[in-house]
């Protein structure tokens, strides 16, 4: 969650992020015998969960234009509509003149 909340903090410097989970999550619908160890994990291991690309973009206030999930893992595209103000600086023009718009 680091890097998300870093990306959060500075929006304006991406329109795009490719985002992948980090590690295998067994399915849900499995037993999962990792589960009881987790306190521990998290302890000593650094153990966390995975946001969802749809937690990610939520966070990032993004849109998800391509996502895969296979075998446990998974992989998104987010992009990021920002506005951005467009400026034209004429190479002739003494830099003392403002920008044109």
């Amino acid at each position: 969650m680091d890097e998300i909340e870093k990306a959060a903090a500075d929006p304006g410097n991406y329109d795009t992020a490719l985002i992948f989970s980090t590690k295998w999550a067994p399915p849900a619908n499995r037993v999962n015998l990792g589960h009881r160890n987790e306190s521990s994990d998290t302890k000593y291991f650094d153990f966390h969960r995975d946001l969802s690309p749809a937690e990610v973009a939520t966070v990032l206030h993004g849109e998800i234009v391509w996502q895969r999930q296979r075998k446990g893992e998974w992989a998104a595209v987010l992009h990021f509509p920002r506005i951005v103000e467009a400026v034209i600086i004429q190479p002739n023009k003494p830099a003392d003149d403002p920008p044109t718009h």
